[in-house]
């Protein structure tokens, strides 16, 4: 349906939970498009001043996350043809994963040594968690623990106010790919680069 979009890589791809839109961040360029399904028509475009490395639909559909390179977590309101939240998440260095729950109650993002998580409508943060790189991140079916993964090898599952429930180590690996729990909760599986 497309050609090319851009100079840069697409590193991020995100449907919409109604299927309408499709969010697509092209790295190099520095740049978030969002196209309307119905047409490919472009909707949506915003140029940043860092890269932008993820980018996220809520489940319920009406706010879409995007994570920057430089630390900032931008959130736009999709019924407003994406006007931007005024508050912008900050977090501390490179933004890596940014996740909602799946009912839509809750945001977390990781990034260099740092994890946090809100709740989403009244942006109130829940807790935050100084650790080494997170690179992926999940919140299970009910919402009541987050996993992450960092680049210490580590796995860490917390509950949503933040005590740490299991942690452990899965040795001789440099990164996670992801992390995803089983629909009724009680799996946790992950993939690394070994």
């Amino acid at each position: 349906l497309f050609t090319k979009l851009g100079e840069g890589g697409i590193i991020s791809l995100s449907f919409s939970s109604d299927g309408k839109f499709l969010a697509v961040s092209i790295f190099n360029d520095r740049k978030v498009l969002v196209f309307s399904t119905d047409t490919f028509t472009k909707v949506f475009e915003k140029r940043y001043n860092s890269y932008p490395n993820q980018v996220q639909f809520s489940p319920d559909g009406k706010y879409l996350a995007v994570g920057c390179v430089n630390g900032y977590v931008y959130m736009y309101d999709v019924s407003s043809n994406f006007r931007e939240i005024s508050n912008k998440y900050t977090p501390k260095g490179w933004v890596a994963p940014v996740a909602f729950s799946q009912d839509a109650r809750y945001f977390a993002f990781g990034g260099v040594g740092y994890f946090a998580v809100f709740e989403l409508n009244s942006k109130n943060k829940l807790f935050e968690s100084l650790n080494e790189s997170i690179q992926t991140i999940s919140f299970s079916p009910s919402a009541e623990y987050v996993a992450v993964g960092s680049e210490n090898n580590q796995v860490e599952v917390f509950s949503i106010k933040g005590d740490l429930v299991k942690g452990f180590n899965h040795y001789n690996s440099n990164y996670f790919y992801t992390l995803s729990f089983s629909p009724d909760g009680k799996f946790l599986a992950y993939a690394t680069t070994n």
